[in-house]
């Protein structure tokens, strides 16, 4: 990316560091128009591309009224990985807990392994979201296990609360 080739050197600084077993957390902040999300975008290009990395990618929306809208973003990039995958891998990777992850973000029901996961019954809306949610760290886990992964949440301030 033309100009840009120190941020860039940054956040791939980040990821080398990343591999290290630590996580790594990066906030990207500017003015409106600077050019943030093309910088990400060249940067994520690079990995997926590479195939050096998943790549899971969401955007929060100032105007979207969904909860855990920051974890939400992630879901359809989560489903569309999972749908690649050979069904053995795929299974390999679901947390026990699967079945409450996909009530509380249905879109992951589009996996058939998810959809055909069984049914736990959870009424207290409260369990649902701590097992859901227990679930979700630990299905990144298992992918982090497998191959390194980064996530990458545009425009984090639209976030609620809960998120």
């Amino acid at each position: 990316m033309l100009g840009r080739e120190a941020e860039l050197e940054a956040l791939r600084h980040a990821y080398g560091e990343s591999g290290r077993d630590q996580p790594v957390v990066m906030f990207i902040s500017g003015e409106s128009g600077m050019g943030k999300s093309a910088l990400v975008s060249a940067f994520l290009d690079e990995l997926h591309w590479g195939q050096r990395a998943v790549v899971l990618a969401g955007r929060c929306h100032e105007r979207e009224n969904v909860p855990f809208k920051a974890f939400e973003a992630l879901g359809d990039d989560l489903s569309r990985y999972l749908r690649k995958l050979p069904r053995e891998q795929a299974a390999a990777l679901l947390p026990r807990e699967v079945s409450a992850l996909a009530r509380l973000f249905p879109v992951l029901a589009r996996v058939p392994v998810v959809a055909e996961a069984p049914e736990r019954n959870v009424e207290d809306p409260q369990e649902l979201r701590r097992r859901a949610f227990e679930a979700f760290f630990e299905l990144l886990a298992r992918i982090r296990y497998r191959r390194p992964l980064c996530i990458h949440i545009d425009d984090l301030p639209w976030a609620d609360q809960d998120s």
